[in-house]
């Protein structure tokens, strides 16, 4: 069952550390180097995993639907819609 939200437990407790509410979510979160990427139905978020704040948010116009979860690799952060791959770079 999905909300349309994002949540962080503390490891040791189980305690709710904090939560985010994203409309469209459509994949699994991504998980690197202190960044959760978030695919979207009509694009991309980024929290910072220790305090949920949203570093930034891409729309991809008619997108289509979200094909993987993003995929990083280097200074990219990868993306599908049905059968287009999209590379976001901080360019």
């Amino acid at each position: 069952m999905s909300d349309d939200s994002v949540r962080a437990l503390d490891a040791e407790s189980g305690e709710l550390r904090w939560r985010v509410d994203l409309p469209g979510i459509e994949s699994i979160p991504t998980l690197t180097d202190g960044t959760l990427y978030v695919a979207l139905e009509d694009g991309l978020a980024a929290l910072d995993s220790t305090t949920g704040n949203e570093r930034f948010r891409v729309t991809v116009p008619d997108s289509g639907t979200v094909s993987t979860s993003p995929i990083v690799a280097g200074d990219a952060v990868y993306l599908a819609f049905d059968q287009t791959l999209y590379a976001l770079t901080a360019q």
